[in-house]
């Protein structure tokens, strides 16, 4: 069984600074969704970030699942990303997709709230899908722009790598307006901490979110 590194089991729909967090049931969206989502917002690029070919096998013999767990993922988070690309309100968005053992994350930033309805809808419309969470900003909200993302995620990879302790290759990092968000599964709730914690003390991050999962 996978833990998560938050609450299991709750509904959540809290404002994060400028941040919409969501982690929702479709029973809940719309009534959280409504009083938070500002009506519109600049236009924005779309990017998906995509392991390349080579680093799969390697991510394979590491990875705290399965081979057909991670196949299965790819499967979900592929499905989604083309029907993202496919409509023509979200295909310009700038959002990353997750899916570990059929827990799905939506990250990034958002235009206005019909869009987030929509992207949360095509994810728990995906075969295979168990839960939705998503963390997700108004474009404009930040200072920190694209260039600013990636260098920190860069940073905080080029850590882990350098951490004693850490398998570095089963995390999966996004920044999103210099917040951090880490994914993946690791061995113990205590390797989670420990990669919060390399987080955490990269230069120029504003906040970590974990959502690293581990083996029962």
């Amino acid at each position: 069984m996978l833990i998560p590194g938050g609450q299991r089991g709750q509904r959540v729909c809290l404002g994060l600074g400028a941040a919409l967090l969501l982690a929702c049931n479709a029973s809940l969206f719309t009534g959280c969704l409504a009083a938070m989502v500002p009506a519109s917002g600049p236009v924005v690029s779309f990017v998906v970030a995509v392991a390349p070919a080579s680093a799969t096998a390697y991510k394979f013999s590491q990875e705290e699942r399965g081979s057909g767990e991670m196949l299965a993922d790819t499967g979900i988070r592929a499905n989604i990303v083309a029907e993202i690309m496919a409509d023509d309100s979200l295909s310009y968005l700038n959002m990353h997709t997750y899916s570990y053992s059929g827990r799905v994350f939506l990250l990034g930033e958002y235009q206005n709230r019909a869009q987030v309805r929509r992207l949360v809808s095509i994810a728990k419309g995906t075969p295979g899908v168990v839960s939705v969470t998503g963390y997700l900003f108004p474009k404009g909200a930040s200072f920190c722009g694209r260039p600013d993302n990636l260098y920190l995620a860069g940073k905080i990879r080029a850590a882990l790598i350098g951490a004693s302790e850490v398998r570095s290759t089963n995390i999966d990092v996004e920044v999103v307006q210099c917040n951090a968000v880490l994914l993946g599964v690791v061995a113990s709730s205590e390797e989670a901490r420990r990669v919060e914690g390399v987080a955490r003390g990269v230069a120029g991050v504003l906040e970590v979110k974990n959502y690293l999962f581990w083996e029962h």
